[in-house]
Formats: C-alpha cells, sequence, structure tokens
C-alpha cells in the first residue's frame, strides 16, 4: 500500500494530477508529502519542522509527514501561511477527515488524492491569488521596489539567511 511503499521519500505535489500544479502558479503555495515508517524516537511535531527546514521548503509551502507505524500525521507550514492556517480549524479538520482508519488501513490512495483536492479548496477559500505578470506589465503598479546584492552564496552552502549574508556582502 501507498505509505509502505514510500517509507524514505519525500514527495513535491507540483505536477499535474487533477491540477494540483496550480496551487503553486495561483497562490505561491506547494505541498510536499513525506512518509516514514520510524523516526527514531523523535516526535513527529519536531520531525516535521526539522524536515521542513533541511529541504528548505519556502515560506508558503505544506510539509505533511505521515509516520505510518503509528498513524501520527503533522502538517507544516511556512511563514508566509501562518496567518492564513494558525487557529484555522478547517484546515485542520480536513487532514483529519481524510488520514482516517480507513487511509492506513488500506485506502491511502484514494485518501491522499481526497486530501490534496480538500487542501486545494482550502487554498482556494483562504489564500490570497499570485498576479504573474510579463515583463512589459512589471511597472503597472503604484510602486516597485528593487533591491541588488553584491553576491548570492552557492547553492548548497550553510547559509541559513540568504537576505543576511547578502545584506552583509553589501556593507
Amino acid at each position: 500500500d501507498y505509505p509502505l511503499r514510500c517509507s524514505n521519500s519525500l514527495t513535491c505535489v507540483y505536477i499535474d494530477v487533477n491540477g494540483l500544479h496550480e496551487l503553486n502558479n495561483t497562490y505561491g503555495t506547494m505541498l510536499a508529502l513525506r512518509t516514514a515508517n520510524y523516526l527514531n524516537g523523535q516526535d513527529i511535531e519536531t520531525y516535521a519542522k526539522d524536515y521542513f527546514a533541511k529541504q528548505k521548503l519556502g515560506r508558503t509551502d505544506m510539509l505533511l509527514v505521515i509516520e505510518v507505524n503509528s498513524r501520527a500525521w503533522y502538517l507544516v507550514y511556512g511563514p508566509g501561511l501562518r496567518s492564513y492556517a494558525d487557529g484555522n480549524q478547517a484546515l485542520a479538520t480536513l487532514v483529519r477527515e481524510n488520514l482516517d482508519d480507513a487511509f492506513f488501513d488500506g485506502e491511502s490512495n484514494q485518501g491522499i488524492l481526497s486530501l490534496f483536492e480538500d487542501l486545494e479548496t482550502w487554498c482556494k477559500d483562504n489564500l490570497p491569488e499570485v498576479e504573474p505578470v510579463t515583463a512589459d506589465h512589471l511597472f503597472d503598479c503604484d510602486v516597485f521596489l528593487f533591491a541588488a546584492t553584491k553576491s548570492i552564496p552557492p547553492v548548497g552552502s550553510d547559509v541559513a539567511d540568504v537576505r543576511m549574508a547578502q545584506f552583509a556582502a553589501n556593507r
């Protein structure tokens, strides 16, 4: 069954499955799924938050971690979603309803599809749309802010906050 086959993987849902790729295009949100059989004694909240940081998911991304053996789950999201998600009972309810006993007892494929459809609906109901513009309309606004930087830390470096590294280089 699905959770057992994907016990050591991170799945980023940015493919054209039921139009989910449009979440990123429309709301700037990527949904990621991590399943694990064991968390090596770590509690699921800490594991999920650490894994979110390790994968360098973005400010408006979500990561759902499912520990198959204990039937536990934890949804962590970037700081850009906090004002929309913190205290939002509808979000917790839709995850709880989709990750029920039937999910863990063999109906996980349908459960994941249903969960992501419900998350897509939640995004539509709660998040503002991102409006991509072409270069010829870039300045059609009241205020345009632009920042240049002297350097960009290399990919894979140990820099925790790229903005602060750029600020330090510009001094």
